[in-house]
């Protein structure tokens, strides 16, 4: 399973949307805000991917 997520997910890419996250939390959220890394965002988006699988097990693969 984490073999086709790296797939999926470069380092490069996971790097990206962490720094990108990590700026905009501590500008929006200031003094509050605590460091993503690599696991909550790999949890955060396999989350995201597990929730669209549970909504759409009734849609055919074409209708996606």
């Amino acid at each position: 399973m984490r073999d086709g997520f790296q797939v999926s997910f470069t380092l490069p890419m996971l790097k990206i949307v962490i720094a990108k996250t990590n700026i905009e939390g501590s500008g929006v959220f200031r003094g509050h805000w605590k460091t993503v890394d690599y696991v909550p965002i790999e949890s955060y988006i396999g989350l995201l991917i597990l929730g669209g699988f549970y909504k759409s097990h009734v849609e055919t693969f074409n209708n996606l």
